[in-house]
């Protein structure tokens, strides 16, 4: 092999983060906002998500899609732009319509499982309820409380949007099947 220069040290913060990130069906919902214009919520999680892997410099980053099933699609790197630019090329129903969230933390448990205890982290990002997949959620919960990993749990979806009908407009909530309870429980047991 050939070097050009000398190799220069990356400076670590010491976390190993895994960012899974729903991309069923139902992200495709425009209730969301980015600047003045409509978006569906898997556009607003790419957008948030990317801005937030920019941010790592020093920390490991991988990648977990997940639908009716659970993929690793970038496995922890300190290429902080090929994980953004995996994130980028994502879409909607890459694996599945449904949504699988304790197969998707079941995935990032075993996959950070090699990492030392005190920096697994798991960044859950969805907008449902789980309704796929083989592992339970509370089974997963289980299983990232007895190998120390650290989930923290976001919910994407507006709480009320405004629809215009024959009668006028009404006010409904796209976001009623988000499982806020199973969601806080998974932070604050692995927290």
């Amino acid at each position: 092999p050939q070097w050009l220069g000398e190799p220069e040290d990356v400076p670590r913060s010491g976390r190993d983060l895994l960012l899974a990130v729903d991309t069923s069906g139902s992200m495709s919902i425009q209730d969301m906002q980015i600047g003045n214009a409509a978006a569906d919520r898997f556009s607003t999680v790419q957008m948030i998500a990317s801005d937030f892997i920019e941010r790592r410099a020093g920390d490991r980053v991988g990648l977990v899609l997940f639908g009716s099933r659970a993929y690793l699609l970038t496995p922890l790197t300190f290429d902080l732009k090929t994980v953004a630019k995996q994130l980028d090329e994502s879409e909607i129903g890459l694996a599945g319509r449904e949504t699988a969230i304790g197969d998707a933390v079941g995935l990032s448990v075993k996959r950070l499982l090699e990492r030392p205890q005190d920096q697994r982290v798991l960044i859950l990002l969805t907008d449902g309820v789980n309704n796929a997949g083989a592992l339970d959620p509370q089974k997963a919960i289980e299983l990232a409380v007895a190998n120390k990993v650290r989930i923290y749990t976001v919910g994407i979806g507006a709480e009320a949007v405004s629809v215009d009908s024959l009668f006028g407009s009404r006010m409904i909530n796209p976001s009623a099947d988000l499982d806020v309870g199973m969601l806080t429980e998974m932070a604050d047991k692995t927290g």
